[in-house]
């Protein structure tokens, strides 16, 4: 029989202001807030120099380790592993990526692929798996908030439009995940999702860019 658990956390919601791509800056916002550093909302959108399609989860997970945390990625995206990568070390997982960094000529995937060489090389982790609700347990448990990217529009309107987007969990329990969504609509920002439609909507991302499909995990050092 599957053990009960059952956690939410109190995070600070931050909304990311209406017609903007910061729902990444607004995420490590609520991060911090919850850690107690006082770092504001601008300073991050400033230092991250957005871009058109947004931030991506290597950038954040860099700029979290300037600030002080540990930090781990956890993804099996399509294009850059395969199950049978599980095993790669770090030091495998870099000459995979600055192989195929060599290799591609999409000048989005060279962004994304360069900002995941420079989170390795600043200490930054990569483990290869599949996101899962274990993931979430391990976090939660020790009262650590953890990231998604993701796409979250069919779980929270009425037309279909495929997007991606970051939100932070707070919190799991036997049915639901709980985040702060920092996209301002007419809620709270508090969302809980069922389990398995909360993860479809990590799996399906992965059709975006090569950071899409990830569990972020932040430890304070």
């Amino acid at each position: 029989m599957e053990q009960s658990f059952s956690r939410k956390l109190e995070v600070p919601v931050v909304f990311q202001p209406e017609g903007t791509k910061y729902c990444g800056p607004a995420g490590l916002s609520m991060i911090f807030k919850y850690y107690g550093l006082n770092i504001p909302f601008e300073q991050i959108i400033k230092d991250l120099e957005v871009d058109t399609v947004g931030t991506y989860a290597p950038q954040l997970g860099l700029y979290l380790i300037k600030h002080g945390f540990d930090i781990e990625i956890i993804t099996l995206h399509p294009t850059l592993f395969t199950k049978n990568d599980y095993l790669m070390n770090q030091e495998e997982i870099l000459l995979r990526i600055e192989d195929l960094f060599n290799k591609t000529k999409l000048e989005q995937n060279k962004k994304t692929l360069n900002y995941f060489i420079e989170f390795l090389k600043s200490g930054g982790k990569i483990k290869v798996k599949i996101p899962s609700k274990e993931d979430i347990i391990e976090e939660i448990k020790y009262n650590r908030p953890i990231t998604a990217l993701m796409t979250t529009n069919f779980l929270n309107y009425n037309e279909p439009k495929f997007n991606f987007h970051f939100n932070v969990i707070t919190g799991i329990d036997n049915e639901f995940v709980y985040v702060n969504d920092p996209w301002p609509d007419n809620t709270n920002g508090k969302k809980k999702h069922k389990i398995n439609e909360f993860f479809y909507g990590i799996y399906a991302s992965a059709y975006a860019d090569l950071d899409n499909a990830c569990l972020i995990k932040i430890k304070k050092n």
